[in-house]
């Protein structure tokens, strides 16, 4: 415990709420702990101010349900601060990354191929390959402290890789094989 109350180790936030995150800086700050955000989506509406703190955020790729408005009174049941964030939440990342803030993503809250899917879709809405790229290797294996080890192919990394029959950001690219600690795995 002392580890982590040294901030040796990070303390994972996790956040339902923008405003969560900016009270979980204030915990962090209290108690000197090394927090790392488990994001909640939201962040864009409180870009700014979690941008003064350079967090390192690790966002979920769970974005919402397309709304069913092709019934006039079902359409009337949706917010306007929900049609909002359907809108919007796959600009999060891009909107994160351009105000500096280092993110990784993570599969946690989704079914089978969605992970692929909103990834494709946060790619077709301006977040470069190279970044989305990135948030996947090296930034995690960064903040992790093993960049000595992980995040890139390259002689005495551990091979742990996906293999794709075409680019990995295109969702119906498929993939052939995984390779974990240089094992290949094929997918059938």
């Amino acid at each position: 415990l002392s580890r982590w109350i040294q901030g040796q180790y990070p303390f994972i936030f996790e956040t339902n709420h923008e405003l969560t995150v900016l009270r979980s800086f204030n915990i962090a700050d209290e108690f000197q702990l090394n927090g790392w955000i488990k994001g909640n989506g939201y962040e864009y509406r409180r870009v700014l101010e979690i941008a003064a703190v350079n967090p390192f955020i690790i966002l979920p790729l769970n974005f919402p349900v397309t709304p069913d408005i092709s019934d006039p009174y079902q359409a009337l049941s949706y917010s306007t601060s929900e049609l909002k964030h359907w809108d919007m939440a796959p600009d999060n990342p891009s909107v994160l990354i351009d105000h500096n803030i280092a993110i990784a993503f993570t599969a946690d809250g989704l079914d089978g191929k969605e992970f692929r899917k909103n990834l494709s879709r946060v790619v077709d809405r301006g977040l470069s390959e190279s970044q989305a790229l990135a948030s996947l290797t090296t930034i995690p294996a960064k903040k992790m402290g093993k960049s000595d080890q992980l995040g890139k192919i390259k002689t005495g990394f551990l091979a742990n890789l996906t293999i794709v029959n075409g680019n990995y950001f295109h969702q119906k690219s498929p993939i052939v094989s995984i390779w974990v600690g240089g094992e290949e795995y094929p997918v059938m």
